[in-house]
């Protein structure tokens, strides 16, 4: 497989994780049910495999180019990022942490 696309899958998985942790914030009775059935981790597993693209609300794509991985050419390194993360512990360590981890193996300051 062309590196190139492994970069971007990972991409895309690591936004994934961000929306697919944020299922602990809803509140919903069902996501109660799960979590008491299951664990966080195989909450997270299902819901990644249900979330579909086109998601709702899908700028995908943008970042993507943005972050370098479509036509447009070379990658951008972003120097800095400021992340907003609210009380959820598993969309923190599910989704948040993930996706610094991600964008300082890019080479953002931290």
């Amino acid at each position: 497989m062309d590196l190139f696309i492994i970069i971007e899958t990972r991409l895309l998985t690591l936004i994934e994780g961000v929306l697919t942790a944020n299922i602990f914030d809803w509140g919903s009775h069902a996501c109660v049910d799960l979590y008491h059935k299951r664990t966080i981790i195989e909450i997270y597993r299902m819901s990644c495999k249900k979330m579909q693209r086109p998601w709702r609300v899908d700028d995908f794509d943008a970042f993507k180019e943005r972050m370098g991985f479509g036509d447009k050419k070379p990658c951008f390194r972003h120097k800095r990022a400021l992340l907003f993360v609210d009380n959820s512990g598993a969309g923190v360590v599910l989704g948040m942490l993930p996706l610094t981890r991600g964008l300082l193996r890019r080479g953002t300051e931290h």
